[in-house]
Order: structure tokens, then sequence, then C-alpha cells
């Protein structure tokens, strides 16, 4: 299940919006991409898998 995505940080997602101001309404409503969901993913299943660089542990 290893994928490459080459993208941000999925937590640099979460910061952004965060800092780009929020409402309740708006964390209701937020949303991860699908590439920060497919990050989170690979790196859950590798972590129960076949376990985790310190980079990967640390994101």
């Amino acid at each position: 299940m290893t994928t490459s995505v080459n993208t941000a940080k999925v937590y640099d997602e979460i910061i952004e919006f965060i800092a780009a101001g929020t409402t309740p309404q708006s964390v209701i409503d937020f949303k991860l991409s699908d590439a920060a969901k497919d990050r989170l993913e690979d790196l859950v299943y590798r972590a129960k898998t076949e376990g985790l660089t310190g980079s990967d542990q640390r994101e």
C-alpha cells in the first residue's frame, strides 16, 4: 500500500486552514484534501506494518 504522494505534510494543510481564520461552521465543514487523506492513510498503514522513519513519525 505504499504510495508516493509528493505533497506538503498533512499537518501543513491543517495549519494553513487554522491560520486563515476559522469559524465554528468552517471547522465543522473542514475536510482534508484527497492527497492529504492518501498520505495519512499511507502513514497509518506503514506504521502498522513496516514502521515509520523518524521524519514520518514526526509528521
